[in-house]
């Protein structure tokens, strides 16, 4: 005999069943469409609806319907067809670097969302078996029965949730939610992503991620390392720090050496104009090796006075020639880590050397005063 619920919905099949109830996949008989029933306790789905009707994101499921049959209730939500991260991980043992790293982004958007609200929604139970792989691909974060705000608005504040392994240790004793308990979590279940090991099971750690496979980036290991740091002030402190570092991580910096770098290079630059200031530009030879275009980049950050002549631009310089600044003398920014500080703020051509002076060709205000300059190659 079929069963159905509230006169509408037939029960096709369970679905599973999770920490705050079970799951069925059933049929609206009126709309003729699948949907996802989880039936439970009227106090953990009444705070679950509470947080999704507030939601709108692709990466999160929609809500149809919640009523209440017998001693128990029910959450109608989108049927999201596909697979579980487990299941995945289960069939195939462990997912692509390129792949991996295109998930974890993805599920970074989901969580910055999540945290963006207000007040934040902090998921709390961040693991394989919640992360959805829809058959185009693309991940839903699923079952926000754990899920609180950042300062307990829903009445959960005494309720204490996670799983052992993917939770940091702070989140067994403390119930309000904080966004690092998210990153801890996306950490964990990144490591197992690229590893196939389940923090989980025995052994019960992480080890590092050319321990199980030497062709895996070191970047991604310290990436890992951050997120799941024990001290939760040493985490990634926004999942922006984790796209920014996943977006970069086949470059040479990782993600606590991008920040020291940034303190590096605005030092150096600080030194760099008080010894100007002091000394004046230096007349020695400027060289672009391998260039063959030139941007606001590729010239010496402090222009002396002297040269003011204006001259249209003529910028082709070839590898291994010396160029003039206004064609009256060869010279150099003597400090060269200013241009490395430019280029670190921000890696897109002509916005950082806007932060010392205006780029060639063009007027401004730069140390020596307002000048208009070009680069010439410097005469046989």
């Amino acid at each position: 005999m079929k069963k159905i619920l509230f006169h509408k919905y037939e029960v096709l099949r369970p679905l599973g069943q999770g920490g705050t109830g079970k799951v069925y996949l059933v049929r609206d008989m009126h709309l003729n469409r699948l949907a996802a029933v989880k039936e439970s306790r009227e106090d953990f789905l009444q705070s679950e609806v509470e947080i999704l009707k507030k939601l709108d994101y692709p990466g999160l499921p929609g809500i149809y319907d919640c009523f209440k049959q017998g001693d128990n209730t029910f959450l109608v939500m989108e049927y999201i067809e596909g697979m579980t991260l487990r299941q995945y991980l289960n069939r195939h043992g462990k997912v692509a670097e390129r792949q991996a790293v295109s998930w974890m982004t993805e599920l970074c958007g989901i969580l910055g969302y999540l945290h963006s609200r207000s007040p934040k929604v902090i998921y709390r139970d961040l693991k394989p078996e919640n992360i959805m792989i829809r058959q185009d691909g693309r991940l839903k974060l699923i079952d926000l029965g754990t899920a609180v705000n950042d300062f307990g608005e829903n009445g959960r504040e005494g309720f204490c949730a996670g799983t052992a392994g993917y939770s940091p240790p702070e989140q067994w004793q403390e119930t309000r939610g904080d966004v690092t308990w998210d990153i801890f979590g996306a950490g964990a279940v990144f490591h197992e992503m690229l590893t196939g090991v389940s923090p989980a099971k025995p052994p019960y750690q992480r080890r590092p991620l050319w321990e199980y496979d030497r062709s895996l980036s070191k970047s991604l290991n310290k990436i890992i390392q951050i997120c799941t740091d024990r001290e939760p002030s040493r985490r990634c402190q926004s999942v922006k720090e984790i796209e920014t570092a996943l977006l970069h991580y086949r470059e040479p910096f990782s993600l606590n050496n991008r920040r020291w770098m940034l303190k590096k290079s605005l030092v150096a630059a600080a030194a760099a104009y008080t010894a100007f200031c002091f000394l004046g530009p230096l007349p020695v030879s400027f060289s672009l090796s391998g260039k063959t275009t030139l941007s606001a980049n590729d010239h010496p950050a402090f222009i002396p006075a002297a040269f003011r002549k204006q001259r249209p631009p003529a910028v082709t310089p070839k590898k291994g020639k010396e160029y003039l600044a206004d064609g009256e003398t060869v010279f150099r920014s003597f400090i060269p880590a200013v241009i490395s500080a430019c280029r670190y703020l921000d890696p897109r051509e002509n916005r950082g050397a806007s932060l010392f002076g205006p780029g060639p060709g063009r007027t401004g205000k730069s140390m020596g005063g307002n000048a208009r300059w070009t680069v010439e190659e410097n005469a046989p």
